[in-house]
């Protein structure tokens, strides 16, 4: 685990002119932590730094706050290989406006899909099990995803077509609902092997 990690930090180096600062908000490996778990864990954070973890949602807007970061998500699916999705704008309002998110200007080859077409997460707030901030008006997103997220939930639309905290499968398996991966790069709702979320003080082209 620790050598990957330390491949993921040179790769995200390279082609950089000068040092830049990078945060690693998110990792999933091995479904050995628990994702689906309430307001309180996800905002002061859970797991361990050398395996699994969230950093915590309080974490994340403290590092953000009148800073300039991009978000960068890094996904590697079972045949080993890797893709990532970037965005250039990445905001979080903090705890009392639900964590909104903000995110502008993707650049990858995973697919856009925290955004798409339709901008379909941003400006919406962060769900729990036990804090319902969806749009969904008879059910709760985190009831069928298994995790906590930026979930939209409006009628006629996914809850969400990427949700890297939820139920994690140990396999390829393709299921009805998207779970543990970002979609559109990889075929519709792969399950993927590995992921890290980070942040990153600049904003840089992918390596891939």
């Amino acid at each position: 685990m620790e050598s990957t990690m330390m491949e993921l930090k040179k790769k995200v180096s390279t082609g950089i002119h000068g040092q830049i600062h990078t945060k690693v908000i998110q990792r999933r490996l091995d479904g050995s932590i628990d994702f689906y778990r309430d307001w309180s864990d996800y905002k002061k954070g859970f797991g361990n730094v050398s395996g699994e973890y969230w950093l915590g949602n309080d974490n994340i807007f403290n590092i953000l706050n009148g800073k300039s970061y991009s978000l960068r998500f890094d996904v590697q699916d079972w045949s080993g290989e890797w893709r990532y999705a970037q965005y250039k704008i990445f905001k979080l309002a903090d705890e009392s406006k639900g964590y909104e998110i903000t995110l502008d200007g993707y650049t990858g080859n995973a697919g856009d899909a925290m955004l798409g077409s339709l901008k379909y997460l941003t400006d919406t707030r962060f769900s729990t099990k036990d804090h319902d901030n969806d749009d969904m008006p008879t059910a709760k997103c985190t009831d069928h995803t298994n995790g906590g997220w930026w979930y939209q939930g409006l009628p006629g639309r996914w809850c969400t077509k990427v949700n890297p905290n939820g139920r994690y499968f140990g396999d390829a398996s393709t299921t009805s609902t998207p779970l543990s991966k970002v979609n559109g790069g990889f075929s519709a709702y792969q399950n993927v092997q590995s992921h890290y979320i980070l942040l990153a003080a600049a904003f840089f082209t992918g390596y891939r």
